[in-house]
C-alpha cells in the first residue's frame, strides 16, 4: 500500500503538477510584465526619454532649399514657406511680430531674401520676399507650430537668417515648450542691401516634437532689426525613441525575473520528488 501511495503521489508531480505550475507562471510572469509596463508610464512622463535633440548649422551661405540639410529626405508631411506669396501661410505656422517684406510690398530697399527665390543665384536678394522685424522692436522672432492643425509637432524644423547684427541665437522648445538648447553665431556681415553671402541656416531634429523656435538678432543691441526667410518643418517617424528600448529592456527584465523564478521551483520539484522517493 505505501508503495502504491508513493506512486500516485510521484504521478501527479510528474503530470498534475508542471501544467499547473505553467500556468501559474504564465499568470506571474503577465501580471509582472504589466506591473513594470504601469510603472514606466508612471515614472516616465510625456517628453521624457526622447533622443537628445540634433542642432544643424549654423551653415553659411544659404542660397537655395538645395543647401537644407533636409533637401532629399522622407517626410509625413513637410512644409517650407518662403513668402513668396507676399504671405505667411503654410498649414500650422504662426510668428510673433513681424512684417513680409518685398520691393513691391513696402517699397523696402533693404529686403534680404533667400538669393535663389526671384528665380536665380547672382549675390542679391532684393527682389525675393522676406520676413522682417525692424528696429528698435525686440530683435527676436518666434515661430510656433500648431499640432491640431498639423496633426503632429514637426519633429524637423529650419529657418534661414538673411539679416541683422551679431550675435545670433536659434533656440528650439519641445512639445511641452522646455527649451532643448540653442545655437550661436556671428554672421551678420554689415551688408544690409540685400546680400546673399551671410544667409545663414539653423536647424534641430528632435524625436519628441518642436514646438516652436526662436532667432535673436543683435543680442545686447536692441537697436538691431532681424530677417528671416525659408521657415522649414517636417515630420519624419524613422528613429525609434529611447522609451522604446526602456520598454522592451524591462520587460526583458520581467521575463528574466520569471525564468529565474522557474528554476528556483523546478529545484523545488526535485528535492520534494527525492523526498517523496526516500
Amino acid at each position: 500500500m505505501r508503495l502504491l501511495k508513493i506512486a500516485i503521489r510521484q504521478s501527479a508531480v510528474a503530470w498534475i503538477g508542471p501544467k499547473t505550475l505553467v500556468q501559474e507562471r504564465f499568470r506571474a510572469g503577465c501580471r509582472w510584465l504589466l506591473t513594470l509596463g504601469m510603472l514606466v508610464s508612471v515614472v516616465m512622463p510625456a517628453g521624457v526619454g526622447y533622443a537628445t535633440p540634433t542642432f544643424l548649422g549654423p551653415s553659411t551661405p544659404y542660397l537655395s532649399f538645395a543647401d537644407s540639410p533636409f533637401a532629399g529626405q522622407s517626410f509625413s508631411y513637410f512644409h517650407l514657406e518662403d513668402l513668396e506669396d507676399g504671405l505667411l501661410n503654410t498649414p500650422g505656422l504662426s510668428a510673433s511680430n513681424h512684417l513680409v517684406v518685398s520691393r513691391t510690398l513696402t517699397n523696402s530697399q533693404n529686403v534680404d531674401s533667400v538669393d535663389a527665390d526671384d528665380g536665380s543665384i547672382d549675390g542679391s536678394g532684393l527682389h525675393g520676399h522676406s520676413m522682417w522685424v525692424p528696429a528698435p522692436s525686440e530683435p527676436n522672432i518666434t515661430l510656433t507650430f500648431d499640432d491640431g492643425v498639423l496633426g503632429t509637432l514637426p519633429t524637423h524644423v529650419g529657418v534661414v537668417w538673411t539679416d541683422g547684427l551679431n550675435q545670433v541665437e536659434f533656440e528650439a522648445f519641445d512639445e511641452l515648450g522646455f527649451s532643448l538648447g540653442t545655437l550661436n553665431a556671428s554672421p551678420a556681415d554689415g551688408n544690409f542691401v540685400g546680400g546673399t553671402s551671410e544667409d545663414t541656416f539653423f536647424g534641430v531634429i528632435h524625436s519628441g516634437g518642436v514646438s516652436s523656435i526662436k532667432v535673436t538678432s543683435g543680442i545686447g543691441n536692441v537697436a538691431s532689426g532681424i530677417e528671416l526667410d525659408h521657415v522649414q518643418y517636417g515630420y519624419a517617424s524613422t528613429v525609434p525613441e529611447p522609451a522604446t528600448y526602456a520598454m522592451a529592456a524591462l520587460a526583458l527584465l520581467g521575463l528574466g525575473g520569471v525564468g529565474l523564478r522557474r528554476r528556483r521551483q523546478s529545484q523545488s520539484e526535485v528535492q520534494q520528488k527525492n523526498q517523496l522517493i526516500a
